[in-house]
């Protein structure tokens, strides 16, 4: 997970993005292109089937993966991702040898530029794991159920708040009461001005939290819009019958 590194204020600077024309070409798969443009402030849902290049294009945006026409801009003046975009994966990818707290506390000392501002940091997450009922701070990665390794992520992501916020399945693995909270911290976070994506197949679940939907079919964008603005009844109903449309 890339962070932006700097202490955790009131408002957030220089968030959003604009991707141009993204193709990114693999042996069975083409995406693109992907043009996307996220403003502060919005939170914006990536929704497709499996397959469909959600967690593709996820990568493109974060700079993990370059694509072979396209590009990304930041309005971030430094020109490392690292400091304007944090990536939450879908993947099981935390050191499974450290614990919570060892995994928050390599986290806040890299992100900060003094002592204070890493305890700063710390006083956030262990603020950040009550929030989301994760008690088990001492307790390997490696050990923790797959929802409790989710939780111990998100900590890691909202203790830093990036200024843009790109989450793949941020739900998975969580019960119901995370799940309440992080529709709440999400809410925050793009009310102090974030930029959020996050990538969901849970159809209504995006109509009811998104300011807007951005739907890829077959590694293009066939919707890029506000639910009220989707084609018939619900975003769930369009997207099953454009989907199968051509099956």
């Amino acid at each position: 997970m890339s962070g932006y590194l700097r202490s955790v204020r009131d408002d957030i600077p220089a968030a959003g993005f604009c991707a141009k024309n993204l193709i990114r070409r693999h042996p069975e798969f083409t995406l693109g292109p992907i043009s996307i443009t996220v403003n502060p402030g919005e939170v914006v849902a990536l929704v497709g089937a499996n397959g469909s290049g959600k967690t593709t294009t996820l990568n493109l945006l974060a700079e993990l993966d370059q694509p072979e026409e396209g590009t990304v801009s930041f309005p971030c003046p430094n020109p490392a991702a690292a400091l304007r975009c944090g990536l939450v994966t879908d993947a099981d990818d935390m050191p499974e040898d450290l614990t919570a707290r060892e995994m928050w506390s390599v986290i806040a000392r890299v992100s900060s530029a003094c002592r204070s501002e890493a305890t700063t940091l710390l006083d956030r997450a262990r603020s950040l794991a009550a929030t989301f009922v994760f008690t088990q701070h001492d307790q390997l990665i490696g050990t923790l159920s797959h929802g409790n390794r989710q939780k111990a992520k998100l900590v890691a992501a909202f203790m830093v708040e990036p200024p843009t916020m790109l989450l793949d399945e941020p739900r998975n693995g969580l019960d119901p009461v995370a799940i309440h909270h992080l529709n709440r911290q999400l809410t925050g976070y793009a009310g102090r001005g974030g930029a959020l994506v996050f990538a969901t197949h849970d159809l209504h679940y995006a109509e009811r939290s998104a300011s807007r939907i951005v739907a890829l079919h077959q590694g293009r964008v066939v919707f890029n819009g506000t639910a009220p603005e989707v084609p018939g009844r619900s975003l769930p109903d369009w997207y099953v019958q454009m989907a199968t449309s051509d099956v």
